[in-house]
């Protein structure tokens, strides 16, 4: 049975992660963060840890994957909101050396990050594994608690993505989710599937074995419905976002795809 949430609980959560964000980003300094990305993702994050409760210990974070791991200011900020580590350390060690926070998620066990993402699409395919792993060995209550896997609309221009796909079909796991962040925006133009606004990778992820949705990524009751759904097979939910997402600084701005954080615009956003 899928937990029910506290909807105010749920929009707290969610500004605290985007605010979470910018604490880490701005640390950064001169190291550069995806900032756009990861405020993109963040509902989904949110939802899902809302919903499946990823985030109450390490060993539970292990089921929830970061594929889009440039992503991670998102991952960061849901570790240091539950408490799994600090936001103190975080802030301290974001991207200088010997840290454990890095720009792309490093495999660390007492995190719960168990695989080191980045490399476009491999998240997924260990995604899989793992969900097949749960599937064939764990019938404990806690092995009901499906795999989560984030991937980005870029990410989609990957050829181990519909690999993958194609590996998935013939699998017919009912405890792998697969969202996919559609915000419109890969490093350096436009997506690809964004000029028909997602329709074409809707059909494609179609031909596979599997149950889609093309839906508002940002719109928590149609997330939450989808996520209600009952089904035998995996589940693909292309969301459509916003890249930067909750600040009118970073909207629809692909300067943010990677761009540098610093303590004037900090104070400028929290000032507004």
């Amino acid at each position: 049975m899928i937990r029910q949430i506290d909807w105010r609980e749920f929009n707290s959560k969610v500004e605290l992660l985007r605010s979470t964000c910018l604490r880490i980003a701005v640390a950064g300094g001169d190291n550069a963060a995806h900032i756009g990305g990861a405020l993109s993702c963040i509902d989904f994050i949110a939802i899902a840890d809302s919903i499946y409760n990823f985030s109450s210990n390490a060993k539970s974070m292990q089921s929830l994957i970061l594929s889009k791991g440039h992503a991670c200011l998102a991952i960061y900020a849901l570790l240091a909101t539950s408490k799994i580590t600090t936001i103190d350390e975080i802030i301290e060690s974001f991207e200088k050396n010997g840290s454990r926070f890095l720009g792309h998620p490093c495999k660390h066990q007492d995190l719960g990050i168990m695989y080191s993402t980045g490399s476009l699409g491999n998240g997924l395919a260990y995604a899989v594994g793992q969900a097949l792993h749960e599937s064939k060995f764990k019938k404990d209550e806690a092995s009901k608690t499906p795999i989560v896997c984030i991937i980005g609309d870029g990410e989609c221009n990957e050829g181990i993505v519909w690999e993958t796909m194609e590996f998935i079909s013939k699998l017919k796991l009912d405890n792998l989710i697969i969202f996919v962040d559609c915000n419109g925006w890969q490093q350096t133009q436009r997506c690809l599937y964004f000029k028909d606004d997602y329709k074409l990778l809707h059909m494609r992820f179609n031909t596979f074995n599997i149950d889609s949705y093309l839906i508002d990524g940002h719109d928590y009751d149609q997330i939450n419905s989808v996520l209600n759904i009952t089904s035998n097979k995996t589940k693909v939910i292309l969301g459509k976002t916003i890249k930067g997402k909750g600040y009118e600084l970073f909207e629809n701005n692909n300067e943010w795809h990677h761009g540098i954080l610093t303590k004037q615009h900090f104070d400028e956003i929290h000032s507004n």
